[in-house]
């Protein structure tokens, strides 16, 4: 698919959802040209290099990289996201999948397919004539009165003055919109301007039993483009987003790859991020060591990944279930083994275990923050999916899971231990 960005953890700054964390996964292309567009590097050849502004990426690439940013809200727009409904559609069953609630901004111009069928949200936003463009173009009846029967749309109107919102009126008449569906944004990028033209439509917008979009990234940012959210505390939720900008900053990430399906997802998320990423396994004298071994060396090649290992003498691990502090040594000598780098580590939440548990990765981020004063992170972008859910990402995400090994006793599969019992739900997923 063409995307143009995928950025977060930020804010969503417009609509009913405005203050809440998201991620953005931003298309390419569009089929209208507006002359206030604020989004015209994913469409105007004549203003922008195209070639550098957009990429054809795969889809599932996209996808990962948007879940491990951390949000559960996806903001999928545009450009126009509903010119690749087909692929559009397929992204966001993959983010459905992994728990995302996924909102989708589109003008109403084409038809959005199966897009609508795994949207939470449908933003439609048809163009007035301050939008510069004839009204056949901006204004496709059919596309507009079959998705104002969907429940889950609102209809957002980009208004630049009050006398505009009799635009609004005969739209909603035609279309038969109910009052609160309606919303009206101002048309501003300015903060000044855009509290001036809130200030005037505050009035006649609630007169009508409408509703008031602000425009927070405006507030926040002067519309600055992809800006990213960065908090220091109270936001473990996002073990990977949160820090995206510190790992992008040090010098690469080290991955514990045990040669599991967890590990491998976590491995598939930042090989399609473009950055420095590596994989290390390491021996601490597990059962299934050798297999493990095997398995890490094969996903780590399928991804092309440089892969290393490290032998740890004098552990003594159970035969199987928990060893505690078991993930505590591991991030410890990933970090010690390469001092420089981020470690990033599959842990998940339902196992009970405190050492997969976000305090725990809250808890390692501030010892390597005082380590390595703040360039190192520690990178858990499943903490908050259950084994469930890791495993129908895996699948959505096509981590070749074939490759992976998850017996805890030994290189063939016991059929008995929690490993065995967990890679049958694997099996079991769609």
């Amino acid at each position: 698919m063409l995307v143009s960005e995928v950025f977060g953890p930020t804010l969503q700054g417009e609509g009913p959802n405005t203050g809440r964390a998201a991620a953005f996964i931003r298309l390419g292309g569009c089929n209208l040209s507006c002359r206030w567009c604020d989004t015209a590097f994913t469409w105007d050849q004549n203003r922008y290099d195209l070639a550098h502004e957009l990429t054809v990426r795969r889809t599932e690439d996209v996808a990962g990289e948007a879940i491990a940013l951390g949000p559960r809200l996806v903001i999928l727009t545009g450009g126009e996201p509903g010119l690749q409904a087909g692929e559009a559609a397929r992204l966001m069953r993959i983010l459905k999948a992994a728990g995302c609630r996924v909102e989708v901004e589109t003008s109403g111009t084409v038809p959005l397919g199966a897009m609508v069928d795994d949207a939470a949200l449908l933003v439609i936003s048809p163009k007035l004539s301050n939008a510069g463009v004839q009204s056949e173009a901006r204004l496709r009846w059919k596309v507009l009165h079959d998705l104002a029967t969907l429940p889950q749309t609102l209809f957002k109107f980009v208004v630049a003055d009050a006398d505009e919102l009799t635009e609004v009126d005969a739209v909603a008449q035609r279309l038969s919109l109910q009052s609160s569906k309606i919303w009206i944004m101002p048309e501003a990028t300015e903060r000044d301007v855009l509290l001036q033209r809130m200030a005037l439509l505050a009035g006649p917008v609630a007169e009508r039993g409408w509703s008031l979009s602000n425009r927070l990234q405006v507030l926040l940012w002067s519309n600055e483009r992809g800006h990213l959210y960065m908090s220091g505390r109270g936001d473990s939720n996002w073990p990977l987003g949160r820090r995206i900008i510190q790992h992008v900053e040090a010098k690469g990430a080290t991955v514990l790859l045990s040669g599991g399906v967890d590990s491998a997802v976590v491995l598939s998320m930042l090989s399609v991020s473009r950055r420095d990423v590596k994989a290390i396994w390491i021996d601490y004298g597990q059962p299934a060591a050798a297999a493990e071994r095997e398995a890490s060396k094969a996903i780590a090649s399928n991804y092309g990944t440089v892969w290393s290992e490290l032998v740890v003498a004098g552990l003594v691990p159970p035969a199987a279930g928990e060893f505690p502090g078991r993930n505590d040594v591991l991030v410890a000598l990933a970090a010690a083994a390469a001092p420089g780098r981020s470690v990033a580590i599959g842990v998940h939440a339902g196992t009970g275990y405190a050492d997969c548990s976000p305090p725990w990765v809250e808890a390692w981020q501030d010892l390597l923050t005082v380590q390595r004063h703040g360039v190192v992170s520690v990178l858990a972008p499943l903490a908050n999916l259950t084994k469930v859910e890791v495993y129908a990402l895996a699948h959505q995400m096509g981590v070749p899971t074939s490759l992976t090994h998850s017996c805890e006793t030994s290189g063939v599969p016991c059929g008995r231990c929690s490993s065995c019992a967990d890679r049958r739900l694997l099996d079991a997923c769609p």
